[in-house]
């Protein structure tokens, strides 16, 4: 029997921000692996509408095929580049988060629907009315929070929040409850890339955030974790043309991380 054949990804960054500096490490870690990256700047772009086949221009050129697509953009304010990224995805790409879990995560009241529904609990009142739906929207994060980011099917680290902010990286070995609610989360919400907020009141642990473009910067400063590797390799889990070698899986990179 033949070696499988391993190539280099094509990997497309859709971005808002060209020089944002985790967009820069995400392409660095790309690159050391030996993969091609493109950065896509959402705004930069049109759906082509012409024929029947999906595509996406950029200027008077039509875009090429990505093996998978990475969105780094504010789901809040870029609807556009939600459009690109769903485009990518009909056009073959596959994503680290797909357009329509990031659509769902756009509707806290869906989200609290999704993860109740699940076994998952989450705060908030026990009643949501027509009046009241903006309300909950806008409600206030809890004053201290155990924020966990998760890469795939791996918690990668964790850290302490109060007020909002990551003060000091969890050190302490992460209950199973919350694994089991983090891992369930991302599960029911289908993203492979995002970081979650728990908090524990009166004895049960709650979902309160969920963020599906995490702030790496906190958890490195914090924790000293360097993620965007971690999630190249998880783009190579995912991706079909990708052979995977022993030691390039998530969970390998994982454990030289912390042996170093």
């Amino acid at each position: 029997r033949h070696a499988p054949v391993q190539r280099a990804l094509r990997i497309a960054i859709l971005t808002d921000k060209i020089n944002a500096q985790s967009t820069s490490r995400i392409a660095t870690a790309a690159y050391e692996r030996g993969h091609v990256v493109e950065t896509l700047i959402a705004e930069e772009l049109a759906l082509a509408f012409d024929n029947f086949t999906p595509s996406l221009t950029l200027g008077e050129s039509t875009l090429g095929h990505f093996d998978y697509v990475l969105p780094q953009f504010d789901i809040d304010e870029k609807p556009f580049a939600m459009h690109a990224l769903r485009q990518l995805e009909l056009m073959g790409s596959t994503p680290l988060n797909s357009a329509g879990s990031l659509a769902t995560l756009n509707d806290p009241v869906a989200v609290r629907q999704l993860l109740m529904a699940n076994r998952i609990p989450t705060l908030g009142p026990d009643r949501i009315e027509n009046s009241t739906v903006t309300d909950h929207q806008d409600a206030a994060p809890p004053s201290r929070a155990t924020r966990l980011l998760v890469i795939g099917r791996n918690i990668v680290a964790a850290i302490r929040m109060e007020a909002g902010r990551g003060t000091a990286p969890f050190l302490s070995p992460i209950e199973q409850s919350i694994r089991r609610i983090a891992h369930n989360t991302a599960r029911v919400l289908k993203l492979r890339l995002l970081s979650i907020d728990v908090t524990q009141s009166d004895g049960i642990n709650y979902v309160t955030f969920v963020n599906p473009m995490p702030r790496l910067s906190e958890f490195k400063i914090l924790t000293g974790l360097a993620a965007e590797p971690l999630i190249i390799a998880e783009a190579e889990i995912q991706s079909r043309s990708w052979a995977r070698h022993r030691g390039s899986d998530l969970e390998s990179r994982i454990a030289k991380q912390e042996s170093t």
